[in-house]
């Protein structure tokens, strides 16, 4: 028996279909980060500028530095990078900027954890987030003062302690 003739086709057209649909998929895809990266660079551009009217000036942009990771005790190197380097009244201070809504909320815990690296990195005066979507600048400080794990089980264990006295005794009254 022989197929009718249409099936090639239609098969053809299927995968003709499933071919274009793999295309246009990347090709969005490739938009959408090239258009990121140019609002990246755009709002790195208008950062420039708010820094400048806050009386900040620039000493260096995409500021690199190595970082020693150790993992099960063998070193390894990692490169950090910050947008920018600036100086105000004689302290110098790394710069985030970030645009974009999520991005833009320093306490975002992506952009909280970069943060935190750019600190103990580059051991600086000062650190700054520049929100570009809101087109302002903000000073970030960590609390390095050691926080406490939790309470100590001393509480809970002096509990546990009264409840089973007074357990206890209930059950030593009503024998």
């Amino acid at each position: 028996m022989n197929a009718p003739d249409w099936i090639p086709w239609l098969l053809a057209g299927l995968l003709s279909l499933a071919l274009l649909r793999l295309i246009g998929t990347r090709l969005v895809r490739r938009w959408k980060m090239f258009r990121r990266f140019q609002k990246g660079r755009e709002g790195e551009a208008d950062a420039v500028a708010l820094l400048e009217e806050q009386g900040y000036r620039l000493l260096d942009a995409q500021v690199t530095r190595k970082a020693v990771v150790y993992v099960d005790d063998v070193p390894r190197e990692a490169t950090v990078r910050a947008d920018f380097l600036v100086r105000k009244g004689g302290l110098t201070y790394v710069v985030e900027v970030k645009t974009g809504e999520v991005a833009s909320d320093p306490a975002a815990s992506a952009t909280r954890r970069q943060l935190l690296e750019y600190a103990h990195v580059y051991r600086c005066d000062g650190l700054l987030f520049a929100d570009m979507e809101r087109r302002t600048l903000h000073s970030i400080r960590f609390d390095t003062s050691p926080a406490p794990l939790g309470a100590p089980p001393w509480r809970a264990l002096g509990a546990c302690l009264a409840v089973g006295y007074a357990l206890g005794l209930v059950s030593a009254v009503g024998c």
